[in-house]
């Protein structure tokens, strides 16, 4: 056995030992950066068509709370799964648009998907939607400016994780 070769025992402790890592902090490393991410879990519940809603934090037991979440400077939050869910499915379409406040002209209205209204949805990001520091992330049920309306209420998760944006932050004190 040579220095890169430590057998199928060692590459299972290896994996056992990140598996823990994991489920101990809730954090994972990044591959390339070697940065710590924080995992974090949004809702936006009973969200009526024409109706915009802020997200809130689920924490790592499950419990939500009644605080908007906003994403801390120093980050970006990259969204990588969006998952929305008919409160009372029935025929129809809902349109939904993930939206950045504050809004400028260019980051305001993030995407729009078109959903049916009888079933969920599940969209994933693998290199995500990256939302800037200072922001705060609100979902509209239909089409931002538009006036095309959604067929039902609906529940809607964000799942993706913090990361520095690399960038330095404003340091008001000394």
């Amino acid at each position: 056995m040579n220095q890169y070769n430590h057998g199928k025992h060692g590459r299972f402790a290896a994996v056992i030992v990140m598996l823990l890592a994991v489920l101990w902090t809730g954090q994972v490393f990044g591959a390339s950066s070697g940065e710590v991410r924080q995992f974090k879990n949004l809702w936006a519940s009973s969200v009526a068509p024409g109706e915009l809603t802020p997200f809130e934090t689920i924490s790592p037991g499950g419990k939500i709370t009644s605080n908007t979440f906003l994403v801390p400077l120093g980050k970006n939050f990259v969204v990588t799964e969006v998952t929305i869910v008919p409160d009372n499915p029935s025929a129809g379409t809902n349109l939904v648009t993930l939206v950045q406040d504050p809004a400028d002209a260019i980051l305001g209205p993030r995407h729009t998907w078109a959903v049916s209204n009888e079933s969920s949805a599940v969209m994933s990001y693998p290199t995500g939607i990256v939302i800037s520091a200072g922001s705060q992330l609100k979902i509209f049920n239909g089409i931002l400016f538009g006036t095309v309306p959604s067929d039902g209420a609906i529940t809607v998760w964000l799942n993706g994780y913090l990361v520095s944006n690399g960038q330095p932050i404003l340091r008001l004190f000394r």
